[in-house]
């Protein structure tokens, strides 16, 4: 969860048999009503958790690596890392607010071009994705066994 890999079903699992170990409610049925009843449960943990900054700085590598930028531009990416790293996960609502508005008073908008601004939120939507859906390895392991039935 905290180096941004793809979370699977039996991550899930795991992750959720011990947290409800570990929560002291009685029940189940009363731990799903109060933990975490209206967030995923990857979601949950890596805000939790917060995102490793290595896995965060890996996650805009490619972006910084595309064009050159100012230094208000990298001081941005650095402040999307720094908040990753803290609360694991991002809106992209956000880099229109506090703290990146503190930078500029239009966020990422007016620090930007808005292909950049569309790639900064694809990036954030897949560190969001890689918590909230799980790899489904039935799905994987199905493919895997078609393509034995080829060779």
């Amino acid at each position: 969860m905290k180096r941004n890999h793809q979370v699977t079903i039996k991550d899930l699992e795991v992750l959720e048999d011990l947290l409800f170990k570990a929560s002291g409610v009685p029940t189940r049925s009363k731990y799903d009503a109060t933990i975490h009843p209206d967030m995923a449960l990857g979601l949950f943990i890596r805000e939790l958790v917060g995102l490793d900054r290595a896995a965060a700085k890996l996650a805009f590598a490619g972006f910084l690596d595309e064009s050159s930028f100012n230094s208000q531009q990298i001081q941005f990416v650095t402040t999307i890392i720094d908040y990753l790293a803290q609360n694991g996960v991002m809106e992209p609502k956000t880099l229109f607010a506090a703290p990146f508005s503190d930078l500029h008073v239009d966020g990422a908008g007016g620090v930007f071009s808005d292909t950049q601004v569309i790639d900064l939120v694809k990036r954030l939507q897949n560190i969001r994705f890689k918590a909230e859906e799980p790899l489904a390895e039935k799905m994987y392991s199905e493919a895997a066994e078609e393509m034995s039935d080829f060779s």
